[in-house]
């Protein structure tokens, strides 16, 4: 019996039992799905403490029971029902199911991973930070253009955006980007990859780094992660924090560089005794405004321009 076939056959039971006390599983509420979701999570946590009554394990004393592992996986299939219905609760089909398995296990095994490199890269001498967004991908261009899509306007720049867009609507539309998956779609500034190639080529471990909110929309994760494999970019590391130029101080001490589009992150950085490049592609920033460790570049195959490259 496949997994399509499993999932199949407890949507049959889900629309039926759901139907008997009321509900459409196909035309739920909002707030019907939260309380039926309440009460599965309830009912499953049930099942799970049927799973440890299976095990029949005390610490303050010993047991003779022998264990039945037969009875074991009935209880866990019981939990294994009850989450496939919770998904159902959500709409949630079988193909979308297996998709949102592959991201989560392609999240899971980054975070593992780059948990453990983390602390190895201290051990490292050359070590560098690169930024994502505005240093790898075009943004906020890629922004910019969906929000003139979504209000029908021909905004320039995102400052003049928000002065003519209201608060509510620029935020709304912001999180529906956020949960679009359109960050998938960014395009990747030229010489990106060559860029973190010669950086590898020349011995550096790579950090990139991204204020990107994945805390609040889980699936930011998964498609950064989609993004970077998209193009084959080469990497050690992904640090995700809103106040990222906080986070790379404390987790790589011997940081040698790092790479920026934002000043206020370069000056802060520079600040601190590293040396910072600030990406500067519109001549947007003026020397005068930088610290003395900020050095302006304007595109990323400047990279003669970048000590040991």
């Amino acid at each position: 019996m496949e997994l399509d076939d499993c999932y199949r056959d407890q949507y049959e039971f889900n629309k039926m039992f759901l139907r008997k006390n009321g509900y459409d599983i196909d035309n739920l509420t909002d707030e019907q799905t939260i309380k039926l979701l309440t009460n599965y999570s309830m009912h499953l946590y049930r099942e799970i403490g049927e799973v440890l009554n299976t095990l029949d394990v005390k610490m303050h004393r010993p047991t003779s029971n022998k264990f039945i592992r037969s009875n074991t996986v009935e209880e866990l299939v019981d939990c294994l029902k009850f989450l496939m219905g919770m998904f159902q609760l959500l709409g949630v089909d079988v193909n979308e199911l297996k998709n949102a398995y592959q991201d989560k296990t392609l999240v899971v095994d980054q975070r593992w991973r780059q948990e453990m490199e983390l602390n190895e890269l201290s051990k490292y001498e050359k070590v560098c930070a690169v930024d994502l967004d505005g240093v790898l991908g075009v943004y906020p261009d890629h922004w910019l253009k969906y929000l003139n899509e979504k209000t029908n306007s021909n905004y320039e720049t995102l400052s003049e955006a928000k002065i003519n867009i209201d608060l509510i609507t620029y935020a709304n539309i912001k999180e529906e980007y956020r949960l679009s998956g359109s960050k998938i779609d960014i395009p990747m500034i030229e010489g990106a990859k060559e860029f973190l190639l010669k950086l590898k080529e020349n011995g550096y471990m790579i950090v990139i780094l991204t204020s990107r909110p994945y805390k609040k929309y889980f699936r930011i994760f998964s498609d950064t992660l989609h993004w970077l494999k998209k193009y084959d970019l080469v990497y050690d590391s992904i640090i995700f924090d809103a106040n990222k130029n906080m986070r790379i101080l404390q987790e790589i001490p011997n940081l040698e560089f790092m790479v920026e589009d934002r000043i206020k992150y370069a000056n802060s950085v520079a600040a601190a005794g590293y040396k910072c490049y600030l990406m500067n592609k519109n001549n947007e920033y003026d020397v005068k405004d930088t610290h003395k460790d900020v050095y302006l570049i304007n595109e990323l195959n400047e990279g003669n321009k970048i000590e040991g490259i």
